[in-house]
């Protein structure tokens, strides 16, 4: 999840409404949906060596896992401006998410300036976001806001807000 590359794709429009549908349905993003479709094919074709479809997997098991409970939070005490980091503290809870998080990570998950863990975060929060229907609280500069957290897997988040 270090680096990405952005394709430009031609895609018939019905394969794209149809692609919207399963979005829609899962609660996830279109891309999110066309990426998850190439890492099994490309699995199943034997093409992605087996260490990189582990840590796909395994991150987007992380990234499930903390949207399943951002919506949880949600559904059980409404929304609130601090859901991303709400659902970390969740998540956290869980041994095996932790476990994932440190592969994925691959280093101390306290330590600031590990490079794999600002991917890894932002596709949380971005997830987490679009999953709750929320945008980005904007200050009084136009800008996302950002709240630091010291001691924690995370050092920042941006507070949501619900239109």
């Amino acid at each position: 999840m270090i680096n990405t590359t952005k394709p430009s794709i031609n895609i018939h429009p019905s394969v794209y409404g149809a692609l919207e549908k399963i979005a829609a349905k899962q609660n996830i993003d279109v891309n999110e949906v066309i990426q998850r479709a190439l890492i099994d094919f490309t699995w199943n074709e034997r093409a992605l060596d087996e260490e990189a479809y582990k840590e796909l997997k395994m991150s987007r098991e992380l990234i499930d896992q903390a949207v399943q409970v951002a919506q949880e939070i949600c559904e059980r005490d409404g929304f609130r401006s601090d859901i991303t980091y709400e659902a970390i503290k969740v998540c956290k809870e869980d041994p095996e998410w932790i476990e994932k998080y440190r592969v994925i990570v691959g280093d101390d998950i306290y330590r600031n300036g590990n490079p794999r863990k600002g991917p890894i975060n932002r596709q949380i929060g971005l997830r987490i976001r679009r999953a709750t229907g929320a945008q980005p609280r904007l200050g009084s500069n136009g800008k996302p806001e950002n709240v630091k957290v010291s001691g924690d897997i995370i050092q920042t988040y941006t507070p949501l807000v619900r239109n």
